[in-house]
């Protein structure tokens, strides 16, 4: 993933610069992607060719369990964007453009998050058919645990080095924005600990949840975050930013509670 990843950003960097059209760029990013992944990672997997054979029914399986996620990964892109979909409508460009800049290092958590997931997504599935739901739990725990240490880290740093460092960069005075900045800082941190929250829920089978959980936020957010960026400035913004991702996180986090209580009884009942 990282090897793909890397190599489509050089590409699309690449064709940004000679063609200067977005559109050709995006194109030549995708078929990389595309091209990686049949000639690299389909060797990687060792799969035969009779493992490729489409089976309808286990394709309707699929799409039918992973739809829920689908859902909510796609009005997910509403939740983290609603903010600046308020700032478009009742701000201006100055007002974006500090937002924006102020939201950067935000973009650490959720990076270092996926970096510490993905290789936890077998050993989730792998505790919980096994039943071993110690492990399961203080597994998310600690990584929840690893990632408020990350942002404590950032925390310290952005209010520190960050201001100077990236007004500097920007051009811009953000002297006057410490607590916006430790305000969208901490709202990385319930993204990220959102994220760990829906891949468990996924792992337990409630998969809906998920879309409801979202669903549920996305309308928080298109209310709040117009409410405060129209009446509070970028202070309302990034007070509506990071009160978005606080509700995000409890309503998944109360799912799960209640979802791996029903499972984990389903479960043992079934092995008696």
């Amino acid at each position: 993933m990282l090897f793909r990843n890397t190599l489509a950003i050089i590409v699309f960097g690449i064709f940004d610069v000679i063609t200067k059209n977005i559109y050709i760029s995006f194109s030549a990013m995708l078929l990389t992607n595309m091209l990686v992944i049949f000639l690299y990672d389909f060797r990687l997997t060792k799969m035969k060719k009779e493992d490729l054979k489409l089976q309808y029914e286990n394709v309707k399986t699929i799409v039918k369990e992973c739809m829920p996620l689908g859902i909510s990964t796609l009005v997910s892109m509403y939740v983290i964007n609603a903010v600046k979909y308020a700032i478009d409508m009742y701000g201006d460009n100055t007002m974006q453009t500090y937002f924006n800049v102020l939201y950067m290092p935000t973009f650490v958590i959720n990076l270092v998050s996926i970096f510490i997931m993905k290789p936890f997504l077998k050993p989730f599935g792998e505790y919980w058919n096994q039943g071993e739901y110690k492990k399961f739990i203080k597994t998310i725990g600690l990584i929840i645990l690893f990632l408020t240490g990350v942002t404590a880290v950032i925390e310290i740093a952005a209010l520190t080095l960050g201001i100077p460092i990236l007004g500097w960069l920007y051009g811009i005075d953000l002297q006057a924005h410490r607590l916006e900045l430790f305000l969208l800082i901490l709202s990385g941190l319930f993204y990220a600990a959102s994220t760990v929250i829906f891949y468990a829920l996924g792992t337990i089978r409630r998969q809906k949840n998920t879309t409801i959980a979202y669903v549920i936020s996305a309308v928080f957010a298109f209310f709040i975050s117009n409410v405060l960026v129209k009446t509070q400035g970028i202070l309302g913004a990034t007070m509506a930013s990071t009160s978005i991702m606080v509700v995000l996180f409890f309503i998944l986090f109360i799912f799960f509670v209640i979802g791996y209580q029903k499972e984990k009884r389903l479960k043992k009942e079934g092995n008696q």
